[in-house]
């Protein structure tokens, strides 16, 4: 499979959830509050990017998928704190494990849509976010959802620091 079928996967899987969502251009803008409603000038809900890691806990062949706000990758230390020893997927065991979705455009969502993916562990930001955008499988396309439409496509997950991911 290539990153152009994982991107029309992904459209799938949160179109079957029943998630709303816009691409790229960003057409009902979910962002807008009500002030527009009330005849006010609508202000702009703030955006958070998310960038997707996998990681793999040590010992064993566990893949955990960290999602944390863009530019501000964790530290090495940072995740020992969740996961204690543990190392970064390579860039082919992240293709082989997405089925073609490079490590730069992995989306944030686990299982069933990545099924490597045993865990999937979100910072703090970007749960708390009111409009999240991300990589759509590709890096021509990115998504937005509203915080809520976010947290719902994501199933379970677990908040990074909050306490150890894996028992």
């Amino acid at each position: 499979m290539n990153a152009p079928a994982r991107y029309h996967d992904l459209i799938d899987y949160l179109s079957f959830l029943g998630a709303r969502f816009d691409i790229d251009m960003p057409a009902r803008q979910p962002w807008r509050t009500g002030a527009r409603s009330r005849g006010g000038e609508a202000e702009r809900m703030p955006v958070i990017a998310a960038a997707s890691l996998w990681v793999k806990p040590l010992p064993g062949d566990i893949c955990v998928l960290v999602v944390v706000p863009a530019g501000r990758s964790p530290t090495d230390r940072g995740l020992q704190v969740g996961f204690g020893q543990f190392r970064r997927a390579g860039r082919d065991e992240v293709l082989a494990l997405s089925a073609g979705v490079a490590p730069e455009a992995l989306p944030p969502f686990g299982w069933p849509y990545l099924p490597g993916v045993a865990k999937v562990v979100v910072d703090r930001e970007i749960v708390e976010a009111q409009l999240v955008v991300f990589n759509a499988a590709t890096l021509d396309h990115k998504m937005f959802m509203t915080g809520h439409e976010f947290k719902a496509a994501l199933g379970a997950f677990e908040l990074l620091g909050a306490s150890p991911p894996l028992a």
